[in-house]
């Protein structure tokens, strides 16, 4: 009735000589950067949406119940208003426009020329990508002149205008 006690084999681990679990070395450094780098990469998910629903909430600048800027300034029909000073003759505006900087400054170039202004416009460049640019644009007869800064505000590219007209 008494079993016996089973044989010592030197080539068969016992409970006391387990291999150690080279597992765990693989295994941390995942779980780590799973805890670290998820909620990161998740946090800036949810920024960028909170910025894209925000942007979206403002009015579109032509749709805008008051003038914006003078007729001579030229707006797209996508950019959205994010404030505006309108004085008798001088004033400024933000935008927004969901489109890039290069994009923006060649439009603004553009409608600027065929208006009859002598426009001269300077790109700002940061890692080989263009992140900015100033663009200065005057038409003597009227006495019209207009300042443009263009910059990237995350998916979106930020529009302050600054006009004044000499009467």
């Amino acid at each position: 009735m008494h079993e016996a006690a089973p044989e010592f084999d030197p080539g068969k681990p016992t409970r006391k000589q387990k291999r150690p679990r080279r597992r765990v070395w693989l295994w941390a450094p995942a779980w780590l950067a799973g805890f670290l780098v998820l909620p990161g990469f998740l946090a800036g998910l949810i920024y960028k949406q909170r910025t894209r629903v925000e942007a979206e909430a403002l009015t579109k600048a032509s749709e805008a119940p008051t003038a914006i800027a003078p007729s001579w300034v030229p707006l797209g029909a996508e950019f959205r208003l994010e404030q505006s000073y309108f004085g008798e003759s001088s004033g400024s505006a933000t935008l927004l426009v969901r489109k890039p900087v290069e994009s923006v400054a060649d439009y603004y170039e553009a409608k600027l020329h065929a208006s009859g202004f002598e426009v001269s416009r300077k790109l700002l460049e940061r890692d080989h990508k263009i992140s900015g640019a100033i663009i200065n644009a005057s038409h003597s007869a009227p006495g019209r002149f207009l300042l443009i800064t263009l910059s990237q505000a995350g998916e979106a590219t930020r529009i302050e205008l600054s006009y004044s007209e000499s009467r």
